[in-house]
């Protein structure tokens, strides 16, 4: 989904919309209202599932978490009518960050609800490290999964540059003690940029501290 609000649902393209309509409509309503109005009606006719991957990408960085960025607050809207307007639909979001019109509406007993994504198993891990063509020691692979918190994306990077560095030997890249380079790098960079100043000192504090600390 982009700008206007039904972007991709609706409005990208014609095919698109009439499919979503079963044909039967053929002219997009002008305004946000109306098209939201016309959604729901199709999700209440209708099964669909909605996917919108990367929330996190129409949520304003550098500040405190949640808000929309300038020119995406429909987004919201879009999320409030599908929370709160009786239908037999679902939409899936993947995001690094919550919508705070969204967390305010999250609860067991209620529309919206939240699953954390957890890091993988050291059976996946093995797996992983398996398909890109070299073994480790099942100590070697619990080390792993410890180091990355079984984070696939980072696995992989580690398992390319342990290919291209040291021809497959996880022994070697672990002895060199450095957990964090290159690509890790900026992806930890790119979510740090997403904080605001208040969010990355306390950040800081808590890399200085490595233990728990209380919040006063």
């Amino acid at each position: 989904i982009g700008l206007p609000i039904l972007a991709t649902v609706l409005h990208q393209t014609e095919k698109r919309y009439k499919f979503l309509s079963n044909q039967q409509e053929t002219n997009l309503p002008d305004t946000d209202e109306a098209q939201l109005a016309l959604l729901m009606k199709y999700l209440s006719l209708s099964q669909c599932l909605i996917i919108l991957d990367n929330v996190e990408t129409i949520l304003v960085s550098s500040a405190n978490a949640g808000n929309y960025r300038e020119g995406y607050e429909s987004y919201g809207q879009l999320f409030r009518y599908i929370a709160e307007v009786s239908h037999q639909s679902c939409l899936l979001l993947t995001s690094r960050e919550k919508s705070k019109s969204l967390a305010l509406k999250e609860g067991k007993n209620l529309p919206v609800r939240s699953l954390q994504l957890r890091g993988l198993s050291e059976l996946e891990i093995h797996e992983i490290l398996t398909d890109k063509g070299f073994s480790a020691s099942q100590e070697q692979e619990q080390l792993l999964t410890s180091l990355y918190s079984g984070n696939p994306l980072a696995l992989k990077i580690v398992a390319n540059t342990t290919q291209e560095l040291f021809a497959g030997d996880i022994s070697q890249f672990l002895n060199c003690n450095i957990s964090v380079f290159g690509d890790i790098w900026e992806l930890l960079d790119q979510q740090c940029e997403r904080l605001s100043p208040l969010e990355k000192q306390v950040m800081y504090w808590l890399a200085i501290n490595r233990e728990a600390v209380s919040i006063v």
